[in-house]
């Protein structure tokens, strides 16, 4: 079982179409991504800790020239069957 973080990033001036396609092209290019969901404020990412550290994220983000509002980084638990969910004591085994 592979353990993923998530982190929500909200950017200045999102939503122009252009600005998202930047952040897509650089999150892309970053090894260690899972996943990367564009939302109305930013971008929610999910990544294995093994491949990329939270502060690599950051750091990428703002040598890009994006100024990052706000942060919150959670766990995610890959079960080998790609199913996922987050731990908690009520969460049931399948």
């Amino acid at each position: 079982m592979s353990e993923f973080k998530e982190l929500e990033l909200e950017i200045n001036d999102f939503g122009d179409e252009l600005v998202e396609e930047r952040v897509r092209a650089i999150l892309a290019k970053i090894n260690g991504i899972h996943t990367a969901r564009i939302t109305q404020t930013g971008v929610h990412i999910i990544y294995n800790p093994l491949g990329i550290t939270l502060d690599e994220i950051i750091r990428t983000m703002l040598q890009s020239g994006f100024k990052i509002d706000y942060q919150q980084p959670g766990i995610h638990e890959l079960k080998t069957n790609q199913e996922t969910r987050k731990p908690g004591k009520d969460a049931e085994p399948k």
